[in-house]
């Protein structure tokens, strides 16, 4: 009799620790698939809303046709040399305004901004690689697309210089999957337009700092 309680004692320990184990190894591995899902949907997001701003600023540029001289005022002295270059400011704000719009409602189409990864991909097993049935992913904007306008001018060589017009754009995305979601910021720099201005370096820009 004591026999049998000392066997059937054995038998739940056993049936406890190996349930135990299995409870362990399907947490961890759960956490490794998350991380991994996680990993991968910043990587797309990245690349799926740095595609939507190149895409964006092209085609308002594009639009609107905008060429360096449509932005710049080029001033000259008495002997008729470049002096400096002042920024048209009021038509960049529009062109900026113009190049948020259209990110914004390029993000907030959700039937463009998700994609569908096999479970195989995430479980970093090159064998089931591309395997298995698709998670699918959604790229949502956690807030206002954000900017900033920057004017700089560089050396470009002997008597050469770049005056170039870039626009930093910041996007906050949640990523959002089967078992949770995540947040990331994709920044980008875009330039508007440039020129190489040959000669005598001008004295400077004025608009330099545009906000």
């Amino acid at each position: 009799m004591r026999s049998r309680k000392k066997l059937n004692k054995r038998k739940i320990f056993i049936a406890a620790v190996f349930t135990a184990i299995i409870i362990i190894t399907v947490i961890c591995i759960d956490i490794k698939i998350k991380n991994k899902i996680e990993q991968i949907s910043i990587y797309y997001c990245n690349m799926s809303v740095s595609e939507i701003i190149n895409k964006s600023v092209s085609k308002t540029l594009n639009d609107n046709n905008t060429e360096y001289s449509d932005l710049v005022y080029e001033l000259y002295d008495a002997d008729n040399k470049l002096s400096s270059v002042k920024v048209k400011t009021d038509k960049l704000n529009i062109l900026q305004t113009q190049i948020i719009s259209d990110i914004n409602r390029q993000l907030l189409n959700n039937s463009k901004n998700k994609i569908k990864i096999p479970l195989g991909t995430v479980s970093g097993s090159y064998l089931f690689s591309g395997r298995g049935p698709e998670i699918e992913i959604k790229f949502l904007p956690s807030g206002s697309v954000s900017s900033a306008l920057n004017s700089e001018l560089t050396s470009a060589g002997i008597n050469q210089s770049c005056h170039k017009i870039s626009m930093n754009i910041t996007a906050d995305i949640t990523a959002v999957f089967p078992s949770g979601s995540c947040n990331t910021s994709v920044q980008l720099n875009c330039i508007l337009a440039e020129s190489v201005i040959i000669g005598e370096v001008p004295d400077g820009i004025i608009g330099e700092n545009i906000s």
